[in-house]
C-alpha cells in the first residue's frame, strides 16, 4: 500500500472536515494524548475528545487576555468538558513546568495569545518536547497574523516538515 500524497491527503480531509475535523484526523494519526494550547470554551476539545475516547486531551489556557472579555469561557469548558479531557489553567509553559509533560503525547494544537512573543514561546515548548507527531497552528495564513502567527512559525518550526494547509491551520509533522 503506497503512502497518501500531502494533495490526497488535503482532498480527503477537506470531504471529512464537516464529519471528523483536521484535528481529529490528525490525532488518529498520529495516536496517543493531544495537547490543546487555548482552548477558549473547549468546543473544538470536547468534539474531538467524544471520537477519541481511548486518549486524552490535555487543555491549556489562562483565560486572561482576548480571553478576558468572555468569563463565561471557563464555565462554558466545564460544561463541554467530556471525561477524557483536563485543564490546566495557566501558560503552556507553566504547565509543562508545575505537572510535566503529559504521558504519550503525539499531537499538539497550537491555538493560544497570537502575539509574537507567546506563538513563539508555545511552539519551542511544543518542539522541545514533541518528539514525533504532530502540530498543528491555527491562524498560520491570517493575513492579520503574519507578522505574529506565521513569522514565529517560521522562525521555530524548522526541523519540522510543513506538510500541509488546510484553511487557516499549518499542520507540521516529524
Amino acid at each position: 500500500m503506497r503512502a497518501e500524497t500531502a494533495t490526497e491527503w488535503s482532498v480527503r480531509t477537506w470531504k471529512e472536515r464537516h464529519e471528523r475535523g483536521l484535528w481529529s484526523d490528525e490525532w488518529a494519526r498520529n495516536g496517543g494524548n493531544t495537547i490543546e494550547v487555548g482552548t477558549y470554551c473547549g468546543v473544538s476539545a470536547a468534539e474531538t475528545a467524544k471520537q477519541h475516547l481511548n486518549g486524552i486531551i490535555y487543555s491549556v489556557d489562562s483565560f486572561a487576555g482576548d480571553h478576558a472579555r468572555y468569563p463565561s469561557a471557563h464555565k462554558m469548558y466545564v460544561l463541554n468538558r467530556g471525561q477524557n479531557m483536563r485543564l490546566f489553567i495557566g501558560t503552556f509553559q507553566q504547565m509543562v513546568a508545575e505537572v510535566g509533560w503529559p504521558h504519550d503525547v503525539t499531537t499538539v494544537v497550537v491555538d493560544g495569545g497570537h502575539l509574537y512573543d507567546s506563538c513563539r514561546a508555545d511552539l519551542i515548548t511544543a518542539t522541545e518536547n514533541l518528539h514525533y507527531g504532530s502540530i498543528l497552528v491555527h491562524d498560520y495564513t491570517c493575513v492579520c497574523f503574519q507578522d505574529t502567527v506565521k513569522r514565529a512559525c517560521d522562525e521555530v518550526m524548522g526541523q519540522w516538515e510543513l506538510f500541509a494547509i488546510f484553511d487557516t491551520t499549518a499542520i507540521f509533522r516529524k
